[in-house]
């Protein structure tokens, strides 16, 4: 129970962007003419935001599934980069265990665990697993309820601002607490400025790339500040 009350409490900003973009693709959805069942489903299976909303759009043009699959890889690739920051965090789970972890791990998922569960390595496996599932569940729900009152005249204009204020949230918190390796913040920072001045709009797969290799290559560093923050 301590467990499922800790990560509660740090998925609560997630749950208040999940209710409302989960909505948000919920309403497309509905305004495509699809019952709000394939949004629940979809949220099931997909679970990611971007992907969703693209997905939304493709179909309402009626694309081809070569490009529906192509452009989800493209936009989803960086889910990929992410799990590897927990395989040894994770390397004493089951199999089903890791199979929920790693499948249900989108951006602010991640952002929450690596600020809270890699760093410090106090949360338990049982936090980590209910933080996934409680967000899982937000953006299932978002999705629905915007589904089913997709018929009413609502006006979500700006509400794409909402992930953009929890990932400063999450950032900011990370950078105070004491116990996390300032490398870790510094490295990201500065791979995502220099990316994005490069690439502009396509710059989360080269930053998210620069920064495992720095890290990796820092990795010294960063376990010895851990030690020495322990002491």
């Amino acid at each position: 129970m301590k467990d499922f009350k800790l990560a509660f409490k740090r998925s609560i900003p997630v749950f208040v962007e999940y209710i409302f973009l989960g909505a948000g693709f919920g309403v497309i959805m509905a305004s495509n003419g699809y019952h709000f069942l394939y949004s629940t489903f979809s949220s099931i299976l997909i679970f990611a935001g971007a992907g969703e909303y693209v997905l939304a759009d493709l179909i309402s043009q009626t694309a081809s599934l070569l490009t529906i699959f192509l452009m989800s890889v493209l936009i989803n690739i960086r889910y990929a980069f992410y799990g590897l920051s927990f395989i040894q965090h994770t390397a004493d789970w089951k199999w089903y265990e890791k199979a929920v972890f790693y499948l249900g791990l989108p951006d602010e998922t991640y952002s929450i665990l690596v600020a809270n569960s890699l760093p410090s390595r106090e949360n338990t496996k049982k936090h980590d697993l209910w933080l996934v599932v409680l967000n899982w569940a937000y953006w299932v729900i978002g999705s629905t309820l915007g589904a089913l009152l997709g018929s009413f005249p609502i006006d979500f204009t700006g509400i794409e601002f909402v992930m953009t204020a929890l990932f400063v949230i999450v950032l900011v918190d990370q950078i105070r607490n004491k116990d996390n390796p300032r490398t870790v913040t510094v490295i990201g920072s500065l791979c995502s400025i220099i990316s994005y001045l490069i690439f502009k709009s396509n710059f989360i797969f080269p930053a998210i790339a620069s920064s495992i290799v720095l890290i990796f290559i820092f990795r010294k560093r960063i376990e010895g500040r851990k030690e020495t923050t322990y002491e």
